[in-house]
């Protein structure tokens, strides 16, 4: 039995060997329409990849993007364009963040440690209401 956790970061293996793959099946099973885009790093959370940066390589973890909201660099929009931002939830208590890649209005958001999903942006594991937002 495996019980292992990365402290500071939301990757955590436990019960099993085959833990993780056994969980992205049933997500992915629950959720035929999202694309696994790629594997997740525990360097970066949900609203890092979103608001800051998609990269693989991007060391943040963020607790909160209210920060870019606060100091204007985005503003609430109904005209969605690749690049937006989404969130989940209240401003001050987001649930989760995606970043928009198409204008048929498709997202890419970290599911936790199970990877990088694209999706509609009502459509997985996060059910909170969404806003979505725009560089200033």
């Amino acid at each position: 039995e495996i019980s292992a956790c990365l402290v500071g970061s939301e990757m955590c293996i436990r019960d099993s060997p085959n833990y993780r793959d056994e969980k992205i099946a049933e997500l992915e099973a629950e959720f035929p329409r999202a694309t696994r885009i790629s594997g997740a790093s525990p360097k970066y959370n949900c609203h890092s990849y979103a608001w800051y940066s998609q990269s693989t390589s991007n060391p943040y973890w963020m607790e909160n993007p209210y920060k870019y909201i606060e100091d204007g660099s985005y503003v609430r929009t109904s005209s969605v364009r690749v690049g937006d931002c989404v969130l989940y939830g209240a401003i001050d208590a987001p649930e989760h963040s995606a970043y928009v890649v198409s204008t048929a209005i498709l997202v890419r958001s970290k599911w936790d440690w199970k990877g990088v999903y694209e999706h509609a942006p009502n459509y997985g594991p996060y059910k909170k209401s969404t806003s979505f937002w725009t560089l200033a």
